[in-house]
C-alpha cells in the first residue's frame, strides 16, 4: 500500500500527482491511496482518483487492518493534529523511551527551525548509533596567559562605575554639598530610574568576582526588573544589568554632556600607569577588540594614563567594555572550566552529512544498512547515543545542579544543531526565494564557519531560557575566536539578537549561505573580533 498525503499544493515536493500515478502502475500489487487533508483535490484535479481524508483513511484503515494489528488513528484526520513524519532507522539497539524522545525531538526541532528560518523542510533520515570511530576531539586553544588580567582590569573598571552609584556615595540629601555638581544630570532621571541604577550598581559590586571565578552570578531574585531581561541564564542576566546601567549612563549624558562623575573611588589606584598619551594598561587589551575600538578607549584615557571622568567618555568605554569582558569571560571559562573535556567532544554527539557524503555511508556499510531509494538521494542526520550518554553522565557527577536534568533536553539540542545543517542545504525556500539550495558543495574554514555559526545559533536560541543549557552552548560558541574555532560565529548573531535583530540577520545570512558561501561569509565578519 502506497499512501500519499498531501494539503493540495504541489509546490513541495519534486513529484507531481501523476508521477506518484505512473510509478503505482507499474506495480499491479499496489493500492495507492491520496489522502487529501484540505478535501480540495476534488475540485482542482478533477480526474484525480481522490477522495477526501476521513473516506481514504477509513477504506485505508479496511486494508491494512488485516496485516498489522495497531490500525490507523482516524483522530490524525484533523489537520491540526497532525504530527511530522520522521524517518528514523536505529542502526544499534534503542528501547522504546528512546526512540520516543528522538522522535519527538525532531517534531520539535523542524517546527522551530520553519519558523525560524521561513523554510519548508521535511525532516531528512534521522539515523541512531553508538559513535563516531573517524572522527577524534577537538582541542580547545589554550588559556592566554594575558586573558586573565585582561578581564580583570575590564571589571575593574565596570566595578569603579557602579562604586560611583553606590547609594553610600549619593543620595537625595547631598543636595547643596559638594557631590551635588557631578551628579545632577543624574538628580534630573526619573525616581524609578535612580533606584535601579542605584540597585543594580549594588548588585554587581559583591558579584563581580565571584563570577569570574566560577561564572555564577551572585543572588539576582532582590534585583530582577521585571520586562528587562531576554533570558533566565545568569550570565545574561548579569550582562542585560550592565547594559540597563549603560543606557541609564546615556541618558544622564544627554541632560549635560559635561558632567564628571566624581568620588574616591572613581580615581581607584589599581591601574599602573606611566605619564603618556596611551596607558599601557589598555595595550594587551588590543587583540581583543579591534582597532577602531581601541582608538576610541585610548580617548578615554588622559595624559596621565587614568581614565576620564567625564560623561562621554564613560559611556564610550563602557559600550566597548561590556560585551568584550563577556566574550572574554566565557572564553576564559572554556578554557579552564569547568567545561572543558565536555565541549572537547560536544561535536560527536552528532553530525549531518548532505548527499553522497562517504563518512555516513561507510557507517551504514558497517552496520550492514541496507541502502533503499528511501535515504539516498538526501542528507543524513546521525546522532551518537553512547557519545552523548557519556558525556551527560560527566555533568551530572562533576556539576551538582545537573543531577536534576534530562538528557532529553541535551539529545534535543544536538537534534536541532544538525537538523539545521540539514533545513540550510535542504529547505525548500518559498514566495521570491530560490526553492532550493544552490550554494556550493566546496568545503574550507569559511564555510565551515557559517555553516556552524548557523546551527550553533539556532541551538542557542531555542534554549535561551534553559539556564544550563544555554550556558554549556555558549561557552562551546566561545572557545577561541572564529579562525581558531568556527563555532564562535554564532557569537555574531547573538550579539544582533540583543539589538533587536537576530532574527533577521540569521534570516539574511543564512539565504545568502544558500546561494553563494562567500557573500554569506562576508555578511558574517562584517564586523569581526570577538
Amino acid at each position: 500500500y502506497m499512501v500519499c498525503i498531501t494539503d493540495g499544493e504541489d509546490t513541495g515536493s519534486r513529484l507531481s500527482y501523476q508521477d506518484v500515478r505512473d510509478r503505482a502502475a507499474h506495480n499491479p500489487n499496489l493500492t495507492l491511496h491520496i489522502i487529501d487533508i484540505e478535501g480540495t483535490l476534488k475540485d482542482t484535479l478533477p480526474d484525480e482518483p481522490v477522495v477526501t481524508a476521513v473516506d481514504d483513511l477509513e477504506r485505508l484503515d479496511e486494508d491494512l487492518g488485516a496485516i498489522v494489528e495497531k490500525k490507523v488513528d482516524l483522530s490524525l484526520t484533523r489537520p491540526a493534529g497532525l504530527p511530522i513524519s520522521v524517518p528514523l532507522v536505529n542502526l544499534v539497539p534503542c528501547d522504546k523511551d528512546t526512540i520516543d524522545l528522538v522522535v519527538q525531538g525532531v517534531r520539535n526541532a523542524v517546527g522551530y527551525l520553519e519558523g525560524l528560518t521561513g523554510l519548508r523542510y521535511y525532516p531528512v533520515t534521522t539515523f541512531v548509533t553508538d559513535k563516531l570511530d573517524r572522527r577524534r576531539p577537538k582541542k580547545i586553544p589554550p588559556p592566554d596567559p594575558e586573558l586573565f588580567k585582561v578581564i580583570s582590569e575590564m571589571l575593574g573598571f565596570l566595578h569603579a562605575v557602579c562604586l560611583t552609584f553606590h547609594s553610600g556615595v549619593y543620595s537625595e540629601d547631598i543636595k547643596g554639598s559638594d557631590w551635588y555638581e557631578p551628579y545632577k544630570g543624574y538628580s534630573q532621571l526619573d525616581k524609578d530610574i535612580r533606584t535601579n541604577l542605584v540597585s543594580l550598581a549594588e548588585f554587581f559590586i559583591p558579584s563581580i568576582y565571584k563570577f569570574l571565578r566560577t561564572g555564577v552570578a551572585h543572588d539576582l531574585q532582590r534585583y530582577y526588573i521585571k520586562g528587562l531581561y531576554s533570558s533566565t541564564n545568569q550570565i545574561v542576566i548579569t550582562k542585560e544589568s550592565l547594559e540597563y546601567i549603560l543606557d541609564i549612563l546615556r541618558g544622564i549624558e544627554r541632560l549635560d554632556p559635561h558632567i564628571k562623575l566624581s568620588g574616591q573611588y572613581f580615581i581607584r589606584e589599581y591601574y599602573s600607569w606611566e605619564p603618556k598619551a596611551i596607558s599601557p594598561i589598555i595595550d594587551p587589551w588590543q587583540i581583543y577588540i579591534d582597532d577602531d575600538e581601541y582608538t576610541i578607549l585610548t580617548r578615554c584615557i588622559d595624559r596621565q594614563g587614568k581614565w576620564r571622568r567625564d560623561i562621554r567618555s564613560i559611556v564610550k568605554a563602557m559600550a566597548i567594555i561590556i560585551p568584550a569582558v563577556f566574550k572574554l569571560i566565557y572564553r576564559y571559562r572554556a578554557q579552564t572550566g569547568p567545561y572543558t573535556e565536555i565541549l572537547e567532544v560536544m561535536h560527536l554527539w552528532g553530525v549531518y552529512s548532505p548527499a553522497g557524503s562517504q563518512e555516513v555511508e561507510k557507517l551504514l556499510s558497517r552496520k550492514d544498512f541496507p541502502y533503499t531509494p528511501a535515504v539516498h538521494g538526501s542528507g543524513k542526520v546521525v546522532l551518537c547515543l553512547d557519545t552523548l550518554r557519556e558525556s551527560f553522565q560527566k555533568l551530572q557527577d562533576d556539576q551538582k545542579e545537573w543531577e536534576h536534568t534530562n538528557i532529553a533536553d541535551l539529545l534535543l539540542s544536538v537534534i536541532v544543531h544538525e537538523h539545521t545543517h540539514a533545513i540550510t542545504t535542504e529547505g525548500i525556500g518559498t514566495g521570491d526565494e530560490s526553492i532550493y539550495s544552490q550554494r556550493p558543495r566546496s568545503s574550507g574554514k569559511r564555510t565551515e564557519l557559517v555553516s556552524e555559526a548557523l546551527a550553533e545559533w539556532a541551538e542557542l536560541n531555542y534554549f535561551r531560557n534553559h539556564e544550563l543549557l544555554y550556558d554549556l552552548i555558549f561557552t562551546h560558541a566561545s572557545c577561541g575566536p572564529p579562525s581558531e574555532w568556527p563555532y564562535a560565529g554564532a557569537l555574531f548573531f547573538e550579539q544582533r539578537y540583543t539589538q533587536k535583530t537576530g532574527d533577521e540577520f540569521f534570516r539574511s545570512v543564512l539565504n545568502a549561505f544558500r546561494q553563494d558561501g562567500k557573500q554569506a561569509y562576508r555578511m558574517l565578519i562584517e564586523k569581526p573580533v570577538l
